[in-house]
């Protein structure tokens, strides 16, 4: 279950299921580019900037909901503090 937040975004399919910005809810569309804090997913002939602390997103086809406050890492420092994250998450506490 945790694996998931410590994979590579890059080149997979995710679905915007939940955001504090209204306009990023229901894009969905292939990671393009990740950093630190966003994700650039293009959709359709377009591509958006998303802040990850801000959303929720599914990874497509699998349907593992990621609640983006927990991967504002580098997807290198999230392999490095796995166990810092999952514990995160089993608490409810911010990184």
């Amino acid at each position: 279950m945790y694996e998931e937040y410590t994979a590579q975004f890059i080149g997979r399919e995710v679905e915007i299921t939940g955001s504090r910005n209204p306009t990023y809810t229901g894009i969905s569309g292939r990671v393009i580019d990740e950093t630190r804090n966003t994700l650039l997913v293009g959709h359709g002939n377009r591509s958006t900037r998303i802040p990850k602390k801000s959303v929720t997103f599914r990874i497509m086809p699998e349907g593992t909901v990621i609640n983006g406050r927990y991967v504002c890492l580098t997807p290198e420092e999230r392999m490095k503090q796995f166990r810092r994250i999952e514990r995160a998450i089993r608490k409810g506490e911010e990184l």
